[in-house]
């Protein structure tokens, strides 16, 4: 379409005949991309009017207790590696930190953790600890968590320079060796959906892989947890197919979104493969994992919501979100064949 040369920035991208996207527009070029969709018969709704009043005020006032960490608010990542830290020494039976996984571009450490703190006292969250290690990686993208707080709140890449480009970072999602470069990806460095000038060109993906590569022989699952869409995703990312072990998939992913919805929220979710349900992505971390490591039970989520709020989600919702996704995550573990 003729003059189509906007700036837009896709929460959503486009992925088939008459499924809608959602895009962020400044006040701007509103009016010129309204009389594009009018003049090309494209149904639009307003879903946020006002994005940057929504993110001013995403976050309740900050708490005056004692209390350290608050789990109700968006924190900063030293908070959240002070939290973590303080969890582990006040359990160190139970946890430990992972610290395999280096440091980011910018020279911060990634950190994982092995630790349930209801471990003995919940039957469910000790029957899954009996049943295999958890690792769980709070922050994988460091550099561009923090950058979310004191530059862009819609940043969503690493923060790596990028040669002869004055834009920086690429798409942690889009880096992997796995159909690196090919739909659903950009070779434009300024695109939220760059791809890096090589696969592993992260650091970050590079040292997870790593360790992912390291474990092969033990590694039962994988999941990378994203919003938003309210989907729990198999592969394949890359194209339009299901994998092998589609049906054993989808019988535990079923398992786990009745778990989700039944939790107190009634959460809906879909089940399927990314490049079906919302759109293609290649070099995806899932497809990698299940495609290179053959790690069967191999999952990406989009968490809430379904585009009211998009990434501009409430913190009134965090807690509801992070205990519907652990009943979810805990009836999956509960569902996965060991041989």
């Amino acid at each position: 379409m003729v003059g189509w040369d906007l700036d837009l920035d896709f929460w959503t991208h486009p992925s088939h005949v008459d499924v809608s996207v959602d895009i962020r527009v400044s006040a701007l070029q509103y009016p010129r991309l309204t009389k594009l969709l009018n003049k090309d018969g494209i149904i639009f709704t307003i879903l946020i009017p006002d994005v940057q009043g929504l993110l001013e005020s995403e976050n309740p006032p900050a708490s005056r207790s004692a209390r350290a960490y608050d789990y109700g608010r968006y924190n900063r990542l030293d908070a959240m590696v002070k939290e973590l830290k303080s969890l582990v020494d006040s359990h160190q039976n139970l946890a430990r930190l992972v610290t395999e996984f280096g440091r980011s571009y910018e020279n911060r450490m990634i950190y994982a953790v092995k630790m349930l703190k209801k471990y003995g006292k919940d039957v469910s969250v000790t029957n899954m600890v009996d049943k295999m290690d958890w690792v769980i990686m709070p922050v994988f993208n460091v550099d561009g968590y923090e950058y979310t707080h004191t530059g862009n709140r819609m940043w969503g890449k690493t923060r790596s320079r990028n040669d002869g480009s004055d834009c920086k970072g690429t798409d942690p999602n889009r880096n992997w060796n796995f159909a690196w470069a090919g739909a659903g990806t950009s070779s434009n460095p300024c695109r939220d959906t760059y791809y890096g000038s090589r696969p592993f060109s992260e650091i970050e993906v590079r040292n997870v892989a790593r360790y992912l590569y390291k474990n092969r022989g033990n590694l039962i699952g994988y999941m990378d947890i994203h919003a938003y869409s309210q989907l729990w995703m198999t592969p394949w990312g890359y194209k339009r197919a299901y994998p092998d072990d589609y049906s054993e998939l989808k019988r535990v992913s079923d398992i786990a979104i009745d778990a989700l919805y039944n939790s107190g929220y009634r959460t809906q979710y879909r089940v399927g493969p990314s490049s079906i349900i919302i759109y293609a992505n290649s070099g995806s971390t899932k497809d990698w994992a299940y495609g290179v490591l053959g790690v069967k039970y191999s999952f990406a989520l989009e968490l809430r919501d379904k585009g009211q709020y998009g990434f501009a989600l409430p913190a009134n919702q965090i807690i509801p979100t992070g205990m519907e996704t652990f009943a979810a995550i805990k009836a999956m573990g509960a569902a996965l064949k060991l041989s």
